[in-house]
């Protein structure tokens, strides 16, 4: 929540701010600690909020270089812990060089267990630390410019690794840019942008260079914070937010909603959010990555295709997330006189150092491009021009599942044009701090690999390795063709009339797996490590998908080829296959 949670009290009082202050208004929330707690555990009634039992989290938004008003409930209790005479009641600033100070404010304001008047039971899980502390820079001693705020983001983030209930609440702070270093307290945000197409333009270049200092997670307004972005340019922002460090839009009240039902593009603004949601566990993964290793999720292109090759750097808007997914966000609106309502992006297709994938495939159109060459999309407003590489195996979350902590909730998602290839999914409780205990934390991987198969050599089931559970499917395709063939995220996961060969197949051929695993034309393994080690090692069934095969298309695609029906992937769940026949993830 933007500032508007807390009164603004300038109406009040002069001496006193509206865009900072500690407690609730209660005009807007008559009973903060119920309000809160509701948020906390999701219980809230059908008529007022989401669906019951969805668990969120709280940030609120500060303007703390104002100092601590004489508004506030808690001021005279401040004013006595900080040694601050309270005569004339002027702003006690918030001055990160005195322990006293400190120490007050996030005692009586800030921690999750303070105890003032109006604060206590009413603190967020996070903060949002707007604006910059320069004003009072000299009366501190710590330097100019924005070394107090990365002093303020670092006591922020303290204050929650250390403080109340540090174990179930990973520490977050939201500044805007504090200098280098700043990576360290996660995240950020771009300050108060118009809303403008060269806006728009400028934070898709700056999220991914921010990988060059390690700032992970840069975030920005999805369509900007000044400003009506109208249909096309709020759509298209919200294509790049989908793939992005941090989702977060809002803007400024007066002049900027962004309710995106209100816009004529909120269809296009919906998939842009399901596809984000399916992504969860890539970016997930990713930002356990990030922890580890520093490598920021989003990134640029040099990381993954040769650094010596000018194309490289020759477009500003084209980026990797992680080392699999490629994407070109639309940058520039639609000609008025634009055929088709399209605008064409040229996107480069990269080579990928060391790999020996024949290249990517087009998330919207199954397409598989060669590495290296040049491809233009004609991007309609619903298309965001996305590849994936060859060979990859993404894990996406099915259509109706938003929790990214459930390891049983995986669609392993093959893309073609590699004769081996793999992927990996992390997880952890999604909410405490123990994943920095490797113990606490999981790491799935799947791998695979292809060979030719002579047609009166064929095992009755092929198979992919994943998962955690001992079951074993066959699939029978409805075409007859081999429904397991390396795949995308196909338009339809599961085909008309799949389930019921899954469990035709499944009741045929149990042991299928077991006979397979010798087979000398597939090599399929699935390994899950937990903590330091493998988990049940010694238990290494394979968990696979099968299915008949009555004739033997081709496993390869050629490039500038659409990935046939016999090759796309039927949905690869940890376990199980998905028993709806839901959408492809393409949204």
């Amino acid at each position: 929540m933007d500032c508007g949670w807390h009164g603004a009290n300038a109406e009040k009082d002069p001496r006193c701010s509206a865009y900072n202050a500690y407690d609730w208004n209660t005009e807007l929330f008559p009973d903060p600690r119920a309000y809160v707690a509701t948020v906390h555990t999701g219980n809230w009634s059908a008529a007022v909020g989401p669906a019951p039992h969805r668990p969120l989290k709280l940030i609120l938004n500060t303007h703390n270089f104002l100092g601590v008003d004489v508004c506030q409930a808690e001021y005279a209790d401040v004013a006595a812990a900080a040694g601050w005479d309270p005569t004339g009641g002027q702003p006690i600033p918030f001055n990160l060089s005195s322990p006293a100070t400190m120490t007050a404010v996030f005692k009586h304001l800030l921690s999750r267990d303070a105890v003032g008047k109006a604060t206590a039971g009413t603190r967020p899980d996070w903060w949002w630390t707007d604006g910059g502390l320069r004003k009072w820079t000299a009366a501190t001693g710590l330097g100019v410019a924005a070394d107090n705020l990365f002093t303020s983001t670092y006591l922020h983030s303290a204050a929650l690794e250390f403080g109340a209930d540090a174990a179930h609440n990973r520490p977050l702070v939201m500044p805007r840019y504090a200098g280098l270093g700043q990576h360290r307290h996660c995240c950020g945000f771009s300050g108060d942008a118009g809303s403008t197409w060269t806006t728009l333009q400028a934070e898709v270049d700056i999220t991914k260079t921010a990988a060059n200092v390690l700032f992970a997670y840069w975030s920005h307004d999805v369509g900007g914070f000044n400003g009506d972005p109208g249909p096309e340019l709020y759509a298209r922002w919200a294509q790049f937010g989908a793939m992005s460090p941090m989702w977060r839009s809002h803007g400024s009240n007066t002049n900027s909603p962004r309710r995106y039902w209100l816009f004529s593009s909120f269809p296009q603004i919906k998939e842009a959010m399901v596809l984000r949601a399916r992504l969860a566990p890539v970016l997930y993964t990713l930002a356990a990555s990030a922890f580890k290793t520093g490598l920021a999720a989003v990134r640029p292109v040099y990381f993954l295709a040769d650094p010596t090759d000018p194309r490289s750097y020759a477009d500003q808007y084209l980026y990797m997330v992680g080392d699999d997914v490629l994407v070109r966000p639309v940058v520039n609106p639609i000609a008025a006189n634009a055929t088709a309502g399209a605008v064409d992006v040229a996107v480069w297709l990269p080579s990928v150092r060391g790999s020996s994938a024949a290249g990517w495939v087009e998330w919207n159109s199954s397409v598989l491009h060669a590495g290296g060459t040049t491809v233009t999309v004609a991007a309609t407003l619903s298309d965001l021009p996305l590849f994936v590489r060859a060979g990859a195996v993404l894990p996406l979350l099915p259509a109706d599942c938003l929790d990214v902590t459930d390891p049983t909730a995986t669609i392993w998602t093959l893309f073609p044009g590699a004769e081996a290839g793999g992927g990996s999914r992390y997880w952890d409780d999604g909410a405490s701090t123990a994943y920095a205990d490797t113990a606490a934390s999981a790491t799935q991987r799947l791998t695979y690999r292809w060979d030719d198969v002579p047609l009166g050599r064929r095992p009755r089931c092929a198979h992919v390795c994943c998962g955690r559970r001992q079951r074993d499917w066959g699939v029978q395709s409805s075409d007859g063709g081999d429904a397991l063939a390396l795949g995308r995220a196909a338009r339809r996961s599961v085909y008309p009339g799949h389930y019921r060969d899954v469990q035709r197949c499944s009741r045929s051929h149990r042991g299928c797996s077991d006979a397979l695993a010798a087979h000398p034309h597939w090599h399929g393994s699935r390994h899950v490590t937990h903590g330091g080690g493998a988990l049940r090692q010694g238990h290494h069934r394979h968990h696979c998908v099968g299915g008949h095969t009555p004739r033997a298309p081709s496993r390869r695609v050629a490039s500038g080829q659409a990935v046939p029906r016999s090759v796309q992937t039927p949905v690869l769940s940890s376990g199980q296959l998905s028993r709806k026949g839901d959408r492809s993830p393409s949204v």
